[in-house]
């Protein structure tokens, strides 16, 4: 398939200098490139995160993988131990049966002697005496008080009284503190198993481990000549490393604290990644329990081999050449793709041009029925849809221009009567004056002639902002505080036959809310946001005005309620345009809401309506706030 013509088209005539272009890391690369390229990368990225979440996922499944390896072996460790421990039980069980003392004795001294014996130690306790049986001469020998004492108070008096109370035999790990014991000396770890004896006396023998660092290297031999892994066995009293295949270095040793947290203080089995004495490897540690269920130390397995090594390094380069036949894939795609894709891009491009040149009859072929076929009948809807437009404008120019003229001479013409209407209110309000002086402090007639003189003085602000709003005058700004604005708009707006039988509530706070403004003027936008809320009311309804700030406290808000009629959508669109109205009857001359705009825009506000037919209308005048005390030019 032969590539399409790439001769650049001319020029229309009237284009200006080309406009500088950004930089492009492609720079006057093609698109079918840009595309290929895009394909690459976007295929290296997912090949690269899937490589990544499949090594992820699986060293999360081999460390799984490795830590139930070690639970079930360190299991296997714990079932030799209990192995052994059943041995014990059975010889103090047979032993408890034998009921001539000197020939339990005897048999136990040529146990002991032996050297086979599944028990290194024997102790009775009987009378409060505790007694050691000495295999030479096969004779008991009575232990010093302060060393039968600590055993009683030990592990030892717990697993021998247990036994005592129940009548029956028990067993378990116990700590035997075995300074003054003949041959033995410090705390030693061990297996114990004590049974009651006819009267009140109780036989304890104990499988002492801690004392055979061989003990713990047949554990690990047996373990790793089962399961084919070089394996370490340690054995804890508390945290502390008594017996052990690591060697007679590890004596002593503590263990890792968290692996001590975890399987002292809290009594369960810990599977993980441990420290051993310098190094972190792969380790699992199981609790060992006393008689009553308390913890005594700790039985720990460790490996420094890599179980699943090999398997972790055959999936690693199986993702890899995966994420290399995709991306292979990908640019072959990319290459076939951005030929078909290419062509009729460059075809709408050649259309735009012509579109550019005002040829609005020029139409774009269409040989597909994919989402480049539906650019194309866009496009060539577009410009049917452009040459439509421009027909219509053409027609709507005439109209809108003829509708300015007669707006521009409507508002001269009330600019007129706005200006003539001064002079009888000039006069209105002398008179009144006058009047007003000439009665009485008490005359009750004064507080009319100050009604009179008010709204007189109103109207002439209004005439002034009408002809303010025609002729863009500058207002006069103070500092105002807009709860008294309102209390005061309240004050003679309650006197409108609007309000007749109708309830005005007024909230406004103690807390002054100053604004930078004109207070006549903004008295007036007040009134004609009553007024229009009246008006659009039912008697008996309730107006309400509210003075607040907003969130951010930087602005004021003069919320004026009602629950009348409420404005239509497609009229509140409209509300501000100068002799809009949607008043009935000719009553209104839809000057209201756009002065009052045009008054609040000067003092850098905004009125924001709300309305719903039938629910009523909410209209808030936002103005900037002043901090308290602040003072302007």
């Amino acid at each position: 398939m032969a590539p399409p013509s790439s001769s650049p088209s001319p020029s229309p005539p009237d284009e200006g200098p080309p406009r500088p272009l950004r930089w492009s890391p492609f720079g006057r690369a093609s698109l079918r490139a840009r595309l290929v390229v895009a394909f690459g990368l976007l295929t290296v990225l997912l090949a690269c995160g899937i490589l990544a979440a499949g090594i992820t996922i699986f060293a999360r499944r081999s460390q799984a993988l490795v830590e139930a390896r070690l639970s079930m072996d360190v299991g296997a460790v714990e079932q030799i131990l209990v192995a052994r421990q059943q041995v014990l039980v059975s010889v103090t069980r047979s032993m408890a049966h034998v009921m001539d003392p000197d020939l339990r004795d005897q048999l136990l001294c040529a146990c002991l002697g032996s050297g086979q014996s599944v028990f290194d130690l024997v102790l009775s306790l009987s009378g409060g005496q505790v007694a050691y049986l000495d295999p030479i001469g096969c004779r008991a020998i009575q232990l010093p008080e302060d060393v039968a004492a600590r055993l009683r108070a030990s592990d030892v008096g717990d697993l021998a009284r247990l036994a005592r109370e129940a009548g029956a035999l028990r067993a378990g790990w116990a700590i035997l503190p075995a300074d003054g014991i003949p041959d033995r000396a410090g705390a030693i770890l061990t297996i114990a198993a004590a049974s009651p004896l006819p009267g009140d006396g109780v036989v304890v023998l104990f499988g002492v481990l801690s004392e055979r660092n061989d003990v713990a290297r047949e554990i690990a031999d047996s373990i790793t000549r089962r399961q084919g892994t070089p394996y370490r066995v340690s054995l804890f009293r508390d945290d502390v490393r008594v017996a052990s295949s690591l060697g007679a270095e590890a004596i002593g040793s503590h263990a890792d604290p968290a692996v001590a947290e975890r399987v002292l203080d809290q009594g369960e089995m810990r599977v993980g990644d441990a420290r051993v004495l310098d190094r972190t490897i792969p380790a699992a540690y199981v609790p060992l329990r006393r008689v009553d269920s308390s913890v005594a130390g700790m039985l720990g397995l460790a490996t420094t081999d890599d179980l699943y090594g090999t398997i972790r390094t055959r999936t690693v380069n199986q993702f890899v050449l995966v994420g290399i036949g995709a991306l292979l894939l990908a640019l072959a795609s990319a290459w076939i793709l951005s030929v078909s894709f290419v062509r009729p891009i460059r075809a709408l491009a050649e259309g735009m041009t012509h579109v550019a040149r005002g040829d609005l009859d020029y139409k774009v072929a269409v040989h597909s029925q994919d989402e480049l076929g539906s650019l194309a009948r866009a496009f060539n809807r577009m410009v049917r849809a452009v040459k439509e437009r421009d027909i219509r404008l053409q027609t709507m120019t005439a109209e809108k221009l003829s509708l300015v003229e007669k707006q521009v001479s409507v508002g001269r013409l009330a600019a007129g009567v706005a200006h003539e209407i001064n002079n009888p209110l000039t006069a209105i309000l002398t008179l009144s004056m006058l009047v007003r002086r000439k009665l009485p402090q008490d005359d009750p007639r004064r507080a009319d002639l100050d009604i009179v003189c008010d709204e007189a003085t109103r109207c002439r602000d209004i005439v002034q902002s009408l002809l303010d709003f025609a002729r863009e005058r500058p207002t006069r700004m103070d500092v105002v505080d807009v709860g008294e604005v309102v209390e005061e708009t309240c004050a003679f707006v309650e006197r409108y036959g609007a309000f007749a039988g109708m309830n005005l509530v007024a909230s406004v706070t103690e807390e002054p809310f100053l604004v930078r403004g004109d207070a006549k003027q903004l008295q007036q936008v007040v009134t004609n946001l009553l007024l229009n809320a009246a008006e659009a009311s039912a008697p008996g309804d309730t107006v309400r005005i509210a003075v607040e700030e907003d969130s951010s406290g930087g602005f004021v808000h003069v919320v004026v309620e009602d629950h009348g009629r409420g404005i239509p959508a497609d009229a509140l669109q409209r509300i501000f345009e100068p002799f809009f109205t949607t008043k009935e009857g000719g009553t209104g001359t839809g000057l209201g809401l756009s002065v009052s705009l045009g008054i609040v825009q000067r003092h850098e506000g905004t009125i924001q309506i709300e309305s719903e037919p039938g629910r009523g209308t909410r209209a808030t005048v936002v103005l900037p706030r002043l901090e308290d005390g602040t003072s302007g030019p």
